[in-house]
């Protein structure tokens, strides 16, 4: 069971990591947003979508991310009952 969880981990990390991944869509948001809220001139060229849908989109995305790290918690957790009491 543990070896899925780190297939499954792997799978996230990878969305993570790479150019285009979670951490540079972060990054576009804020660019996006902070057009729309300081008034500033558009920083990130306008694409396929919108900072809402966007905003939406990484937000998904972050929830999914928290549920299944918070799983993966659930599945080890077990193990801590295994630990043999300590002696004085």
């Amino acid at each position: 069971m543990l070896l899925e969880w780190v297939k499954r981990i792997d799978r996230l990390c990878n969305r993570l990591a790479p150019a285009d991944g979670l951490r540079d869509e972060l990054l576009r948001l804020h660019r996006m947003a902070h057009t729309v809220v300081n008034g500033v001139v558009l920083i990130e060229p306008a694409g396929h979508t919108d900072v809402w849908e966007l905003a939406q989109e990484l937000a998904d995305e972050l929830d999914e991310l928290a549920a299944t790290f918070s799983e993966a918690a659930q599945q080890v957790r077990p193990l801590v009952a295994l630990r043999p009491e300590q002696g004085e």
